[in-house]
């Protein structure tokens, strides 16, 4: 649908901008294609605007001010081993692990039921639910973890798949993921620390390895 608008808009001569945290090479490359770019290398630099124009692309780079983000690299058989474990005794805060599929969300939150501590709060959102489920869980995580502090508990679990990572206004003191490209990581690191520290633990403490990403050990050969 966005490249026939981009094409459309193209045949009309309309001007375009379209923006994104990330964008997959191969999305990147079409979206370019339909603005009518020919014969073009893609630049993968991050951050990055392309402007398209009489049928040239051109690529510039930009400059940040920059953020340090303490990503902790834990090699691991069994990412699920790893979330069970923070299942067990989780730290103050509120927390989202972040599972590759839903099956395997759906495992680590009936674990979570028999397993997780009484006082922490455990909620589960994935793309399988119904709408209505869907915007429950929505509202349940911004009433939570938004930038309302009112109801922010005092430890919670967030089970989530990578559909955390799109348009969720939420701020977590931890985040566990399994592994993933790097533009969808960056995606995820979006829902650490996304609004100010006041009325969270960060406060009052320093975090240790605040983010995790959990690496199978056997990475190096599938590559």
């Amino acid at each position: 649908e966005l490249e026939t608008l981009i094409k459309w808009a193209r045949s009309a001569n309309i001007p375009m901008i379209v923006m994104s945290a990330t964008l997959p090479e191969i999305i990147k490359m079409n979206l370019l294609k339909a603005a009518g770019a020919r014969q073009f290398t893609c630049d993968n630099a991050y951050p990055l605007i392309s402007i398209v124009q009489q049928k040239q692309l051109k690529q510039v780079t930009c400059s940040t001010l920059g953020k340090k983000i303490p990503i902790t690299k834990v090699r691991t058989k069994s990412a699920m081993a790893e979330f069970k474990k923070i299942i067990d005794n989780p730290k103050e805060g509120c927390s989202a692990i972040i599972c590759k599929t839903v099956k395997e969300a759906q495992k680590l939150a009936e674990y979570a039921r028999t397993h997780a501590p009484s006082d922490v709060k455990i909620i589960i959102y994935h793309s399988q639910d119904t709408l209505e489920h869907k915007e429950q869980h929505i509202a349940e995580c911004l009433e939570l973890f938004g930038k309302n502090r009112d109801n922010r508990p005092k430890r919670a679990v967030l089970i989530s798949t990578p559909i955390i990572e799109q348009s969720l206004d939420i701020d977590m003191d931890y985040l566990y993921t399994s592994l993933a490209p790097i533009d969808l990581i960056i995606q995820r690191i979006g829902r650490w620390c996304r609004h100010d520290d006041k009325g969270t633990i960060r406060e009052y403490i320093m975090l240790q390895d605040p983010v995790v990403v959990f690496i199978p050990e056997d990475y190096e050969e599938l590559r």
